[in-house]
């Protein structure tokens, strides 16, 4: 490949590609590559097609919900999927996946970095395909560090009207079910999860006008207990205020 780029790129690999690298698999159907410009996106499809590859353009919905950028394919049948800052539209190439990343090597001017697997571990969540689930049990095994799966959580919450926390844990249903395993810290996703929910929906909630901690657990299908925690912090904040002179207290949004 050093031979047909022709200026300095690099490539974030996730997905089967890092993970038959590093041995946790044994093989993979294709390649899922992450740059950070639309740049090196084209200096890359074009070094692909100096090198015998074609863009591969009648995809499956399956594939299209995948949100590749472009999707290169070899003469053999490999292919090579090409994201830009995304993978499935969801999850996004932050400053902390980046900083994990492992240097692999160097080809010329093209560099190439495998995400950890915590990061392949939650990029496997946003997609619908079983063979990705089966990664994930994969990837399980290995004993993941689920401190940074919660860290990384975090950040991609912050950058997306998704809650992370509740989305892969959604998912960790899944795999738990067609598995037969149990992940102890799926409980502590859920509960995250849960309260950053209802930190977002509170206060639109209450702007409908003046409520209880049991209309808001109703609403939100959550415990009142958690209602009750969440209320507390967004008062402290300033968020919204309460009528402790009426029982049930209720909540509402301050004056303008």
């Amino acid at each position: 490949m050093s031979q047909f780029v022709s200026s300095e790129i690099t490539a974030y690999m996730v997905g089967g590609g890092a993970m038959s690298i590093r041995g946790d698999k044994a093989y993979t159907k294709d390649v899922d590559l992450v740059f950070e410009t639309e740049e090196e996106v084209d200096e890359f499809k074009q070094a692909l097609e100096r090198a015998g590859f074609e863009e591969k353009t009648d995809l499956t919905n399956t594939y299209l919900d995948l949100g590749a950028r472009v999707v290169m394919v070899a003469e053999d049948g490999f292919w090579i999927d090409i994201f830009l800052e995304r993978i499935a539209r969801k999850m996004y190439l932050s400053d902390s996946v980046k900083t994990r990343a492992e240097d692999w090597g160097s080809m010329g001017e093209f560099k190439l970095k495998l995400c950890s697997q915590e990061d392949i571990f939650l990029s496997k969540s946003v997609t619908e395909r079983d063979r990705d689930l089966e990664d994930m049990m994969v990837l399980y095994r290995e004993v993941l560090d689920s401190d940074v799966i919660f860290e990384e959580c975090d950040t991609q919450t912050e950058n997306s009207e998704k809650i992370w926390h509740l989305f892969l844990a959604k998912k960790i249903d899944e795999m738990e079910e067609m598995y037969e395993v149990s992940v102890p810290w799926k409980e502590d996703l859920v509960e995250i999860g849960g309260r950053m929910l209802l930190e977002r929906k509170v206060p639109d909630l209450v702007a409908d006008g003046p409520s209880t901690v049991a209309q808001i657990a109703e609403e939100c299908q959550v415990e009142g207990d958690l209602v009750k925690s969440v209320l507390t912090e967004l008062e402290d904040k300033g968020v919204i205020k309460v009528d402790r002179k009426r029982r049930p207290y209720i909540y509402y949004l301050p004056d303008p």
